[in-house]
């Protein structure tokens, strides 16, 4: 039985199971895009991180369920009881009951080609998922497992250290891990990327951006440090290299891919670059023509240019797909109403601004304006 971000699974077979560990690595080191989306998706820093997602095997299943009634075609259980719990947050409850039942860190008979690779790839995903004992446990193992140096170790610790919100002693531990590695060890990324955010935690973002640099020195595709790197120089204003390294984090093809486009047409719209600013809109829409941000900052490339007919048209788009993203819309839209002479249009379209967004004083003021003819 293994967990999964919002699902339970169970796995049958007509004979006894044995987990190929070997094989779903090497699958994983073929295709370095899953390791990616595993990480961006489970937390789990390598492939042998999804061994934290393994709950129960066959024996501990039956003895857990031993008493549970049976689901069939002529005793429809769920059924009836389904529909009783639909609107119940139940999964957090019966995932800490299947934890509180788990047998062992990892399926027994695994063979661990790498026990140290395995067990500190366990840490991550176990904090992320709040099952802090079991990173302990898992740090605990890894402290009793033959290493090829101390670095894993001190990232470990300083993972922890970080949950807790112990920033100093993570820092102290990924200076120690630091020291230790090898140059080129992948481990490096993991650690400068972590020494990043401790620095954005303390407010150095000169220091984090140093940190975040070093990290995909090592790993040029890895996401985290990309966008916080675009998006702390957006917040230095310096939106030429903001976009720059937001091409590096687009062309690793993160989720929302159009949306991300969206974003970086905005860097290049603030840098004044209105053509490659076109070009990356154009594109996030091409990937997914329901990108809210992506159509929405098109519409307002439009009104810029004062190209008011296109600029309503991808106003327009932008409503029926993103009705409640941005109270901006409705404002925009309706002023353009207006210069049109669409008056009651846009009466109409700032009634409904104010029904989906009632806190909004911008909107209440243009229904003011508009009521008094202003």
């Amino acid at each position: 039985m293994w967990v999964s971000s919002g699902d339970l699974i169970v796995i049958g077979t007509r004979q006894p199971q044995r987990l190929n560990l070997s094989r779903w690595v090497q699958l994983a080191e073929e295709d370095p895009r899953l390791v990616r989306e595993m990480r961006d998706y489970f937390k789990i820093p390598r492939a042998e991180g999804l061994l934290a997602y393994y709950v129960m095997g066959s024996d501990t299943v039956r003895q857990f369920s031993a008493n549970a009634g049976h689901n069939s075609d002529d005793l429809p259980l769920l059924e009836f009881h389904a529909p009783r719990q639909l609107f119940r947050e139940t999964r957090t409850l019966n995932v800490s009951l299947l934890y509180e039942n788990k047998d062992g860190l990892i399926p027994e008979g695994t063979e661990l080609q790498n026990p140290e690779r395995v067990y500190s790839s366990l840490i991550e995903p176990f904090l992320d998922m709040e099952r802090r004992n079991l990173a302990n446990q898992a740090l605990g193992v890894l402290s009793q497992t033959p290493r090829s140096d101390d670095a894993s170790l001190h990232l470990a610790a300083a993972h922890i250290s970080y949950d807790r919100g112990e920033l100093d002693n993570s820092d102290a531990e990924l200076v120690k891990a630091a020291a230790i590695a090898k140059p080129g060890d992948p481990l490096i990324a993991s650690i400068e990327e972590m020494r990043g955010l401790i620095k954005e935690k303390f407010g150095d973002a000169d220091g984090a951006i140093e940190h975040y640099k070093a990290s995909v020195a090592v790993d040029p595709e890895r996401e985290l440090p990309l966008k916080r790197l675009s998006e702390l120089y957006g917040i230095k204003q310096d939106y030429v290299n903001g976009a720059m390294w937001m091409e590096r984090y687009v062309a690793t093809s993160p989720v929302a891919l159009g949306h991300q486009y969206g974003i970086l047409g905005d860097y290049y719209l603030a840098s004044q670059d209105v053509p490659n600013a076109i070009k990356a809109l154009r594109k996030g829409l091409e990937i997914d023509a329901y990108s809210f941000w992506a159509r929405y900052r098109w519409a307002q490339l439009y009104e810029e240019q004062k190209d008011n007919e296109n600029a309503v048209r991808q106003y327009e788009t932008a409503l029926r797909y993103g009705f409640d993203r941005d109270p901006g819309l409705y404002m925009r839209l309706a002023k353009l109403y207006r210069a049109e002479g669409r008056e009651a249009d846009a009466i109409k379209l700032v009634k409904t601004g104010m029904r989906i967004f009632p806190t909004n004083s911008e909107l209440y003021r243009l229904y003011g304006e508009i009521g008094r003819g202003d």
